[in-house]
C-alpha cells in the first residue's frame, strides 16, 4: 500500500470524525437564534441520521467516548 492510499484512507476517516465531532458541538452549544439542545436529544437525533448523515461505526465510536465523560 503506498502512502498516497493511507493518507487519503486517513482523511476520509477523520473527516467523518470531525463531522460527527462538529455537528454534536453545534447542537449542544447555545446559538444567538436558539437554545443548546440536551446531550440526550442529541444522541437521540444522531443515532436517527446513522447510515444516513453519519457513519454507523464512527458514530458508534464516538457515542463510547461520550458516553464514559457523560455517566463516570
Amino acid at each position: 500500500i503506498s502512502a498516497y492510499v493511507l493518507l487519503k484512507s486517513n482523511r476520509r476517516k477523520m473527516a467523518k470524525i470531525i463531522k460527527i465531532a462538529s455537528s454534536f458541538d453545534s447542537h449542544t452549544s447555545e446559538k444567538p437564534y436558539r437554545k443548546a439542545q440536551s446531550v440526550y436529544e442529541v444522541i437521540q437525533m444522531m443515532w436517527d441520521k446513522a447510515g444516513k448523515e453519519f457513519d454507523k461505526e464512527t458514530l458508534a465510536a464516538f457515542m463510547t467516548l461520550i458516553s464514559k465523560d457523560i455517566f463516570d
